[in-house]
C-alpha cells in the first residue's frame, strides 16, 4: 500500500470506533491469525464468507479456504 497525495487514510481502528457509535456488534481485531480463528469458529455449513478491503489480506483468504 502506498499513500497517495491528497487521499485521507482511515485506519481499521478508526473505522471500527466510528461504526460502534451506531452498531453494537463491531469488533476490531488487528491480528490476522485471530481473525482467521474467529471466522473458523463461527462459520457453519452453507454460510458465505465475504471479504472486503482496499489492501491485501496477508494471505488470510487462502488460509481460511485451506482450513475449511
Amino acid at each position: 500500500y502506498k499513500k497517495k497525495p491528497g487521499v485521507c487514510d482511515v485506519s481499521g481502528k478508526e473505522l471500527a470506533d466510528n461504526l460502534k457509535k451506531t452498531h453494537k456488534n463491531i469488533v476490531y481485531q488487528p491480528n490476522s491469525d485471530k481473525i482467521i480463528q474467529n471466522i473458523l469458529k463461527s462459520v457453519k455449513s452453507g454460510d458465505v464468507i465475504v471479504s472486503m478491503g482496499s489492501r491485501n489480506f496477508d494471505g488470510m483468504i487462502k488460509d481460511i479456504i485451506k482450513k475449511l
